[in-house]
C-alpha cells in the first residue's frame, strides 16, 4: 500500500560525543515536519555526563522528545539492534548515529520513501545518505543516473537509514544465532566486509542482503552526511572522507519520482 500511514520515529544514538550530538540535534530541529513526530534519544549505559546533559537540555518546538537511558553499555552493534527493535512500538524507525547531520527535508523524504517501498519484498531498507566515495576501492563514487530520484544497491546504509517493521523483523529473523563462520560461507559477500569487527551490525545486515538478494534504496541527492567525529567505534581518530554535499535549505521539497 503506497498510500499507507507510516510515520517514522526519529531515533538518535548517543554515547560519548556531546558536541556531535548537539550538532545533530540542531540539524534535526531545523528540519521540516508535515506531521506530529517523535524524537527518541537513546543513550548508552555509562555515557558521558556531557552527553546526558546535552540530551536533557535539548528543547524542541517541533518534536515530542523522549530519552531512553540504557542501564548497560551495549556497544554499537547491540545499541543499533535495540533501537531497531522499536519498530515493535512505532510504525517505522529512522536511525541516526550521533556524528551525522541531516538535511532540511530528511523526514519528508523518509516518509515518502518508506511508504512507496512498503510492499516491495526486495527492499531491505531506505538510505538517507548518498555515497560519493567507494569504501571498498578507496576511490570516488558517482552513481549512474536512471531517470528517478533513487537507485538500488546491495549495500546497507549506516549513516542515516529507515526501516519499516517488516523490513527490520526480516533481518532479525535471519540474524538470530548468526556468527562469523556463517558470514564466511556467504558467496558474494566482500572479504573486506567479512573482516569487519564483531561490533559492526552492518556486516551482518550486509550478509543478510547478499544471501537473500535484497536491496537498500539510495537517493541521488543526500539527506544526511557523516562527519565521522573522533571517538567513534570504528573511526576512532575522526575523518572527513565520508562527508557528502547536502542541498541548499532554500529549495522547495518536491514529490519524489521513486525508482520502481
Amino acid at each position: 500500500m503506497k498510500n499507507c500511514n507510516l510515520n517514522p520515529v526519529i531515533i538518535v544514538l548517543a554515547y560519548n560525543r556531546a558536541k556531535a550530538l548537539s550538532r545533530l540535534l540542531q540539524s534535526i530541529e531545523k528540519a521540516d515536519y508535515h506531521i506530529s513526530t517523535t524524537l527518541v534519544i537513546s543513550i548508552e549505559g555509562n555515557a558521558s555526563n556531557d552527553v546526558v546533559q546535552t540530551a536533557e537540555n535539548f528543547e524542541s518546538k517541533k518534536l515530542n522528545k523522549l530519552i531512553i537511558k540504557r542501564r548497560e553499555k551495549l556497544g554499537l552493534r547491540n545499541h543499533v539492534i535495540a533501537c531497531g527493535d522499536l519498530v515493535n512500538k512505532y510504525d517505522a524507525v529512522i536511525i541516526l548515529e550521533d556524528d551525522l547531520v541531516v538535511d532540511r527535508y530528511f523526514y519528508r523524504y523518509a516518509c515518502d520513501a518508506i511508504k512507496f517501498y512498503n510492499d516491495d519484498e526486495s527492499i531491505a531498507g531506505i538510505a538517507l545518505y548518498s555515497h560519493e566515495y567507494n569504501e571498498f576501492s578507496n576511490l570516488p563514487f558517482r552513481s549512474m543516473r536512471n531517470g528517478y530520484a533513487t537507485y538500488p544497491m546491495q549495500l546497507p546504509c549506516s549513516w542515516g537509514q529507515c526501516w519499516n517493521k517488516k523490513q527490520w523483523l526480516g533481518f532479525k529473523k535471519w540474524d538470530k544465532g548468526k556468527n562469523q563462520p556463517d558470514l564466511s560461507k556467504i558467496h558474494g559477500l566482500p572479504d573486506q566486509v567479512k573482516g569487519w569487527p564483531e561490533s559492526s551490525w552492518k556486516k551482518y545486515f550486509h550478509g543478510y542482503i547478499i544471501e537473500n538478494d535484497l536491496y537498500f534504496m539510495y537517493p541521488y541527492e543526500s539527506y544526511s552526511t557523516n562527519c565521522s567525529d573522533a571517538g567513534g567505534m570504528h573511526i576512532t581518530n575522526g575523518s572527513n572522507i565520508h562527508q557528502v554535499s547536502l542541498a541548499t535549505n532554500m529549495r522547495p521539497y518536491f514529490s519524489q519520482n521513486f525508482c520502481p
